[in-house]
């Protein structure tokens, strides 16, 4: 059962990395996949957990063990939907939107560093931090420091409009 649950697992990221691809027909194929599979999962998971009850004398309380797997792939699968479904969305948009998407993204990217930066410097500077987690803090700084100083350059990039010449329009 643990090498269903692994199958099932990497399934769900091969399927949803595809479903996340440039190309139109991989990202369709990758999400009609994934509707199926999780159908799939999740009535089986519905049924283990019936099972569980109904046939509970006889000792259908085992049931509930496959429940538990079959439903963790149903949810690595519905995720993976969810998720190439909102990429569809992306795709969907022109050149100017996917722009203006890509530099609200880089916005929320540095506001986020911003924050974490004050606060990682902030608990840094207080005298029951430990040694080791002020290292850990030390790292967490030098990376966001980086990122932001990348920032100008990052909206440089997304402001190309060169860069969204292979995105296909959605299907």
């Amino acid at each position: 059962m643990g090498t269903f649950l692994m199958v099932g697992a990497l399934l769900a990221l091969v399927l949803g990395f595809m479903g996340q691809q440039r190309r139109a027909a991989l990202r369709s194929a990758a999400r009609w996949i994934l509707r199926i599979l999780f159908a799939i999962s999740a009535a089986i998971t519905l049924f283990c957990l019936y099972g569980t009850f109904a046939w509970a004398g006889n000792g259908g309380g085992v049931l509930i063990f496959f429940a538990f797997i079959f439903g963790f792939v149903a949810f690595m699968l519905g995720n993976s939907l969810f998720a190439s479904t909102d990429q569809e969305k992306y795709y969907k948009l022109d050149v100017d939107q996917k722009i203006q998407a890509n530099l609200e993204l880089t916005d929320r990217i540095e506001a986020d560093h911003r924050a974490r930066l004050s606060q990682n410097l902030a608990e840094r500077d207080k005298f029951w931090t430990s040694s080791r987690r002020r290292e850990a803090l030390d790292r967490e700084i030098a990376l966001s420091r980086v990122v932001l100083s990348r920032i100008d350059e990052m909206r440089r990039s997304v402001k190309q409009p060169e860069i969204y010449q292979g995105d296909e329009p959605g299907v």
